[in-house]
């Protein structure tokens, strides 16, 4: 193995050669046996906690106002009733009977997805469960989302200049009630973007593990460039909650994250919500060719093409999402119930929960993890 000057630890990843990932090297406490975990709860009902993400609304519902003089994750983004969401549909190439499918899973579910905003007309009802990927600056894009839409989602900017004025256009667009998320990669410097970005207004912040952004891996953690997404998220929340802004706005990690227990561990290390859209499309047949970009998937996955578009079926597609994201979940409660969790949201950001075991002291130090036996 290549030696990448912070020990020796690592695993790669089975999609990118070389791909740092630390999930095997942080193991959760555990001070119960394997038993009754059904009764943990997302949010927390028994822990009080400084940032829940449901507000009591059906997913995808804009019935209520807040004071934006007081707004918070909780009341700002209520669309998330659990810590999953399908935030790697957002992409032009992908099939529209997939933006659907994860649509309708989304408001099954009680969560959001995301979708281009030039398709979202295509969605129905259903868009109202998801997040209209825009460019603020295309006021027709803009305009013509506003009453389809759980939010919105634009890419990071690093001009802080400019991303400041994306974001108040669409706050005077669409109101303060309508949340606003922005992607941002794991960038070297991705605290500072994310404190950028909610200093901005973001009421929510996607830490794509993808380099380039455009999302055409499913496991790879930081395989193109940019840091692990255990890393990157482990940053960001320390930067939040120094900066006192944590409980302004909700964290979502994207990339990398293979299994429920991956999930689990990266609410313990500070993450509101996962994005499982990228395994999501392995789910219903993505089987990693790397040819998203060629317009030509033969799963119909990543094709616009009628032919082969035909090969995804909107209901059937969403039953699968469903069943995964349940399953995730399950494996969620479980892990968290076995550390001595009352609820998934009442450990996010507990790092005592987690070792670790093989890593130097330089990247505990970055994780906020302790070593094993101590």
């Amino acid at each position: 193995m290549p030696d990448h000057g912070v020990g020796h630890s690592y695993t790669k990843s089975d999609s990118c050669e070389g791909a740092v990932r630390y999930w095997d090297n942080l193991l959760p406490d555990t001070v119960r046996p394997a038993g009754q975990f059904s009764s943990i709860e997302y949010p927390a009902d028994q822990i009080e906690v400084p940032s829940g993400l449901n507000a009591g609304l059906k997913a995808g519902s804009t019935d209520a106002k807040v004071d934006s003089s007081k707004k918070t994750a909780s009341s700002l983004f209520p669309a998330i009733a659990l810590p999953l969401v399908f935030a790697g549909f957002g992409l032009e190439q992908v099939n529209s009977n997939l933006h659907l499918a994860a649509a309708m899973a989304a408001g099954e579910l009680g969560t959001v997805c995301s979708v281009p905003g030039k398709k979202l007309e295509l969605l129905g009802e259903a868009g109202k469960s998801a997040l209209a990927v825009i460019d603020p600056d295309e006021p027709a894009g803009l305009g013509e989302c506003l009453n389809g839409s759980a939010g919105f989602e634009i890419i990071f900017d690093p001009n802080e200049t400019a991303l400041r004025k994306r974001v108040l256009k669409i706050k005077e667009t669409a109101g303060d009630w309508q949340p606003l998320m922005v992607r941002l990669p794991a960038m070297h410097e991705v605290a500072a973007a994310a404190e950028m970005a909610v200093r901005a207004g973001a009421d929510a912040v996607l830490i794509d593990a993808y380099g380039d952004l455009n999302g055409s891996g499913a496991l790879g953690s930081g395989c193109r460039s940019g840091l692990p997404i255990e890393v990157a998220v482990a940053l960001v929340d320390e930067r939040l909650q120094r900066e006192g802004l944590r409980s302004k706005v909700v964290l979502i990690v994207s990339g990398g994250i293979r299994s429920g227990a991956d999930a689990a561990k990266a609410v313990m290390l500070g993450a509101d919500a996962v994005d499982i859209g990228p395994v999501a499309r392995i789910a219903v047949g993505c089987t990693l060719c790397g040819q998203c970009r060629s317009g030509q998937c033969a799963w119909g996955i990543a094709t616009e093409d009628v032919r082969l578009s035909r090969r995804q079926h909107p209901e059937l597609a969403a039953e699968k999402m469903i069943g995964l994201a349940r399953a995730w979940l399950a494996d969620m409660k479980e892990l968290i119930y076995r550390a001595g969790g009352d609820s998934i949201a009442g450990v996010r950001g507990n790092r005592r929960l987690l070792r670790a075991l093989g890593l130097s002291e330089t990247e505990m130090d970055i994780l906020g993890v302790s070593r094993v036996g101590e």
